[in-house]
């Protein structure tokens, strides 16, 4: 097993930020190069509701994306806080066992999740010898992704790869709807929300100018510039200017509200007001009061966040449902499904005489006749993407966000049975998170306790402090889970760029990142403080 030696001398901070650079460039690119072997346009891009807390990158060497090791250490963390292992964390023996089971884990994980999306045609009928192909090279890569998350870990660069990776990816992704300068085929302004916005700002008239591309666009490609469309894409260009002469403020409104799962200003909007009240969240805690038992004079204080258990429930709630969706989603194309591709055959040959062919561009369009898979979920193409599925029934169709206020006011009954299920989800996680990780109020006692610290006017016994922590610990941890799924679905009701889950964990990362950096420079000023600010 490859495996990455700690540094035997003190990292500098300038050198960690060169590691971690490095490790973040290396990351960029191989979520850039594609799979070699892979036909493109075949398959369903099972994986797309999981990209975002995955850091994947569909039909690249970072299509599993941080899957494996996030899958890896939720399945170890979970065995060691029931206790079906027992692992002492203060022995260093016990810790590096517990790691490296871990890692092998992961690369089991990734081996596996490679083999089931090259047996569930992801990528559509590969030879063996494709499949071969695309294995070893997700699996390859994958090791590598591991080995790079155990590079900043073992203390090389900052904070963990996992972390980076996230935000790395959700960063990119505001940028690209911010600032993409392609054109968009359903208005003809930039896909880019910036971008649209800037253009009906500097040229009040640009409606105009899209309606008449949009007309011209809507004809067979052969008619597209006969004098019939160039006509009627002239008669709609000269309404709305006629419109725009007693409405001048069409175009501001248009990019407030942008249909079609567009980025909108509105969006940008949601994401920014997220962004701010994440933030101060994070500063939102309830402080106990302690004092060293043995030096009476020295005081401190054990805080006790909103966020106790930070955005850990949102994660694991969206690998809840996303897991639900993608399950489905390979039910539902791989047992009962009738394609269109598959009927043309069977019409041709019963019907010779009607010319079938018409048909192929509906070849990805179908239905699925299995009442069990109707009821587990319903699908159908995407119409931005004919290679991704969209839930339109079952249960799936509940556990998957309705995106943006279209989509909201399309089926408001939806959009509140999903708030309720993520947010309730949340809460129910939250609890039951702080038992399995070690954060509840006997374990925090016992750590306070060990740690030579009493809260001031009580005996110093684990029973008095457990019983004083458990009036903040538990009422806080639902309380701030159940916020946090609200604010994510809210986010997401509001067409945020990058999706609700992702504004929340980036600005988590940000922030716990500008913590860390902060300790790094105090810890480079005065290397004594570095036991005391937990680098050690």
């Amino acid at each position: 097993m490859p495996e990455v030696k700690p540094p035997e001398r003190r990292v500098s901070f300038r050198e960690k930020l060169v590691w971690t650079g490095v490790i973040l460039l290396l990351y960029l690119i191989m979520a850039n190069i594609p799979l070699y072997g892979v036909p493109r346009g075949q398959g369903y891009d099972y994986l797309y509701f999981l990209r975002l807390i995955f850091a994947s990158s569909r039909g690249t060497l970072m299509e599993l994306g941080i899957g494996p090791i996030v899958t890896a250490g939720l399945i170890m963390q979970l065995l060691a806080g029931s206790k079906l292992i027992d692992v002492d964390f203060s022995n260093p023996e016990d810790r590096a066992l517990f790691t490296g089971a871990q890692k092998v884990l992961a690369v089991i994980m990734t081996m596996f999740e490679a083999a089931v999306l090259v047996l569930a045609k992801t990528y559509g009928d590969l030879s063996s010898y494709q499949a071969t192909l695309v294995f070893l090279q997700l699996t390859i890569a994958g090791i590598i992704l591991i080995l790079m998350d155990e590079t900043l870990q073992k203390g090389w660069g900052l904070g963990s790869g996992i972390s980076l990776f996230i935000a790395a990816n959700v960063a990119g992704q505001i940028l690209w709807l911010s600032l993409n300068p392609n054109i968009s085929p359903y208005d003809y302004l930039g896909s880019g929300v910036l971008v649209a916005l800037v253009q009906v700002l500097t040229f009040q008239y640009w409606p105009v100018a899209s309606m008449f591309f949009y007309v011209l666009g809507s004809y067979p490609t052969v008619e597209r510039f006969s004098e019939k469309a160039i006509t009627a894409a002239t008669e709609a260009a000269t309404y709305m200017y006629y419109y725009m002469i007693f409405n001048p403020n069409t175009g501001i409104y248009y990019v407030l509200f942008r249909p079609h799962g567009q980025p909108n200003v509105v969006g940008l909007i949601g994401t920014l007001i997220i962004f701010l009240i994440v933030v101060y969240i994070q500063s939102v805690r309830v402080e106990i009061p302690l004092q060293y038992a043995r030096f009476r004079g020295f005081r401190g204080r054990y805080p006790i966040k909103f966020l106790y258990v930070s955005v850990i429930p949102v994660i694991l709630v969206h690998a809840i449902s996303a897991n639900i969706l993608l399950i489905s989603q390979a039910l539902w194309s791989n047992y009962g499904y009738v394609s269109v591709a598959q009927l043309i055959p069977l019409l041709s040959t019963y019907l010779p005489d009607i010319n079938w062919s018409g048909l192929s561009s509906l070849a990805n369009m179908g239905w699925n006749f299995n009442p069990i898979v109707n009821l587990i979920g319903q699908y159908a193409p995407s119409t931005t993407n004919l290679n991704q599925l969209t839930p339109i029934g079952g249960i799936a169709y509940y556990f998957s966000t309705p995106y943006g206020l279209e989509n909201v006011f399309r089926d408001p009954g939806r959009a509140l049975i999903y708030l309720l299920i993520f947010s309730s989800l949340c809460a129910v996680l939250s609890y039951i998170w702080i038992d399995v990780s070690g954060m509840n109020a006997k374990d925090v006692a016992k750590q306070l306790i060990m740690a030579g610290m009493q809260v001031p006017g009580f005996r110093r016994s684990p029973k008095v402090i457990e019983k004083i922590l458990e009036r903040y610990i538990p009422p806080v941890t639902v309380l701030g889970g159940f916020t946090v799924g609200l604010l994510a679905a809210f986010a997401d009701f509001l067409g945020t760029l990058g999706t609700g889950t992702g504004v929340l964990l980036t600005v988590g990362i940000i922030y716990n990142y500008y913590e860390l950096i902060a300790k790094e420079r105090l810890a480079t000023i005065s290397p004594a403080l570095r036991g005391l600010l937990g680098l050690e």
